[in-house]
């Protein structure tokens, strides 16, 4: 089960929508409506048959390529190659790779069906033309093929298109969650009026087996948490107790912060991180960037304002300005003695904290 669904449920931004589209995908006949529509407006628009190798675990959400940025969704399979970049405010800013590196990458994929799409609202400040030739612009540089069209590799899609095709479409009258979502288009991002779903009604567009899991899981989390807390304070009395961090309050994670004794400064925090990708886990202890000095980092080569530690510290590159990251194996979660696990995880956030330059 993706424990992340804790993450989609726990925003009202572009974010949410995004994860919306990926989980209307999750069934075939769904996905080829949603493509098509997608990507009509490509030079040579999509077939039934040409997404047919494209499963639910092809479509990968915050997906960030090497070539630099993230896009919204990323598609791959062993014939197609497709990127979905969603706005829904009218002045969401356009991040330079995305109108450079999203039509380089596609450019260049020898994928038999590809493209990259932008979802924009009908009033959004700038128009198509304006976007593909930002997209063309980045192009020419790469040395174009005999007879280029940029239409060939990029389209532009506006959300009330998106509705019309989908309200045209059979799907919407017998998938609850598929209506959920075109009643969404509708009201908040064809502008017809202001339309703010509540994290009620983004759970039931979820599968219900999945959402007891997804609770049952935080629940026992939530507890575990509290006892790694006693365990680590118990054994580093320099510790203070500190606040949880959840979903409830918009929060990208489910765990607890712990404070210096006597300054009361937030140092640290450990817990479960839903934003971070290509680890083995997803279990993290977090030391305050304050604590390293500013030459310890250095930019990355990608525009994309992550942090890259120099030296021998063990790290995790995350777009967070507060916080350095340091993994946890999920080696304690392979035993059912609860004891036991609190005590392996309890002894990881302590040798993480104990990496810490401003205690040595």
């Amino acid at each position: 089960m993706d424990i992340r669904f804790l993450q989609k449920v726990s925003h009202n931004n572009e974010d949410v929508v995004t994860e919306f589209l990926v989980s209307i995908m999750n069934h075939r006949y769904v996905r080829t409506a949603v493509l098509k529509s997608l990507f009509s407006g490509l030079n040579n628009p999509l077939g039934m048959n040409d997404v047919s190798d494209i499963t639910y675990e092809s479509i990968k959400s915050q997906s960030t390529l090497k070539s630099g940025g993230r896009v919204d969704i990323a598609i791959e399979s062993p014939r197609c190659k497709f990127f979905i970049e969603n706005k829904i405010g009218n002045s969401a800013p356009f991040q330079t790779y995305q109108t450079t590196t999203y039509p380089q990458e596609i450019y260049h994929s020898h994928k038999k069906y590809k493209g990259l799409v932008f979802l924009l609202p009908d009033n959004y400040d700038l128009d198509k033309n304006s976007i593909l030739g930002m997209c063309e612009s980045s192009l020419k540089a790469e040395g174009l093929q005999p007879g280029f069209q940029i239409s060939d590799y990029v389209c532009i899609k506006y959300w009330s298109e998106f509705y019309q095709d989908m309200m045209e479409s059979e799907i919407q009258k017998d998938n609850q969650m598929f209506s959920f979502f075109t009643e969404y288009i509708k009201n908040r991002l064809s502008c017809f009026q202001t339309f703010v779903f509540t994290r009620g009604d983004i759970l039931t567009m979820f599968d219900p087996k999945t959402v007891e899991r997804v609770l049952e899981f935080r629940s026992k989390w939530y507890q575990f948490i509290y006892r790694v807390d006693e365990y680590v304070r118990n054994k580093h009395p320099g510790l203070l107790a500190s606040d949880f961090t959840g979903f409830e309050n918009g929060g990208n994670g489910l765990g607890k912060y712990l404070r210096l004794n006597g300054s009361g400064e937030v140092a640290y925090w450990f817990g479960y991180e839903f934003r971070v990708e290509h680890t083995k886990s997803n279990f993290f202890c977090c030391i305050n960037v304050s604590h390293f000095h500013e030459d310890l980092f250095m930019d990355d080569d990608k525009g994309i304002h992550s942090r890259l530690l120099k030296g021998s510290f063990e790290f995790i590159p995350v777009f967070d300005p507060e916080w350095v990251y340091f993994e946890i194996p999920g080696f304690f979660l392979d035993s059912e003695d609860w004891d036991k696990n609190i005590e392996l995880f309890g002894e990881e956030v302590i040798r993480i904290i104990n990496l810490d330059p401003k205690k040595n």
